[in-house]
């Protein structure tokens, strides 16, 4: 599971993230993005953090 969550998210704050993170089983990974917001999380470093993630899951297959 890959939970990316900004930490100007308005919609959904960062603790319940932080809270589903801590309830899910592995394979698991948190990306906090500093300063970033619900709208502009994947071209502000939420993309390159899903690539890294699937590829790291791919390789262990």
């Amino acid at each position: 599971m890959l939970i990316l969550h900004g930490d100007r998210d308005a919609v959904v704050p960062l603790a319940l993230g932080e809270r589903l993170f801590a309830a899910a089983a592995e394979p698991k990974r948190l990306v906090r993005l500093q300063g970033v917001g619900r709208a502009e999380a994947p071209e502000r470093g939420g993309l390159a953090a899903v690539l890294a993630f699937l590829a790291e899951v791919e390789a262990t297959r």
